[in-house]
C-alpha cells in the first residue's frame, strides 16, 4: 500500500521544524523544541528530477529517422540522398 506524502510540523509555530515525507510518524515529537508534532496531507510533489520526454507526432518521427538516414548514407557514399518520403 503507498502512503500519501504528509507534512509533519511543531505545533509550536515559532519554532518553524517540519519535515515532509511518505513516512509513518505517529508520536514523533519535534527534534528541535521536543514539543508534540501535528500532521496534514501534503500537497507538495516528489521532485524527482526526470523531465517526461516530449511527445512527438508519428510526422516528426519519420522525419528525424529519415534525416539520419540521408545523413549516414551521405557520410557512406558521398553523394546527396533523396528524401525517402518524396520518392513516394
Amino acid at each position: 500500500m503507498k502512503m500519501k506524502r504528509t507534512t509533519w510540523y511543531c505545533i509550536d509555530r515559532s519554532c518553524g521544524w517540519q519535515e515532509t515525507s511518505h513516512k509513518v510518524r505517529d508520536g514523533l515529537k519535534c527534534p528541535v523544541c521536543e514539543l508534540p508534532t501535528n500532521n496534514k496531507l501534503s500537497t507538495i510533489r516528489k521532485e524527482t528530477g526526470v523531465k517526461q520526454p516530449e511527445r512527438i507526432t508519428r510526422k516528426e518521427m519519420v522525419d528525424e529517422i529519415n534525416t539520419s538516414y540521408a545523413k549516414s548514407l551521405k557520410e557512406l557514399t558521398g553523394k546527396d540522398v533523396p528524401n525517402i518520403m518524396e520518392m513516394w
